[in-house]
């Protein structure tokens, strides 16, 4: 997979909320603390931040790429394998061929069926 391919089509929209590695927050916070659309918390007792600008990593550009990409966690990392189906990128298979529409439908419709679920296991 490859993110440049398609990110003027999805802007990042899988980039959002997620658990970023204190060592890496501390690593690399500079670069966004001064951001006043900066908002995050740290979990000391679980080792991460949860961060957000304007409801995406502080870590993206203004071209939606990661400016932390060597230090990037795992989970960004690992996002598009379709281990998961909520770690598949609607837009592209992980071996960068690009989704038809009904493709893409059928991968939003499995992840919100997956979403609903886990929110009503959480209950």
């Amino acid at each position: 997979m490859d993110c440049k391919k398609c990110v003027n089509k999805c802007k990042a929209e899988y980039c959002t909320l997620i658990p970023i590695p204190i060592e890496i927050w501390n690593k690399h916070k500079e670069k966004v603390i001064n951001n006043k659309d900066l908002r995050y918390e740290i979990f000391k007792e679980t080792g991460v931040v949860f961060a957000l600008i304007n409801s995406k990593c502080p870590f993206l550009d203004a071209e939606y790429m990661c400016s932390i990409y060597e230090d990037r966690p795992e989970v960004c990392r690992i996002f598009g394998d379709e281990s998961n189906i909520l770690m598949t990128c609607k837009w592209q298979d992980k071996d960068g061929r690009m989704r038809s529409r009904q493709e893409r439908r059928q991968v939003e419709k499995k992840q919100q069926d997956e979403q609903a679920k886990c929110f009503k296991d959480c209950k």
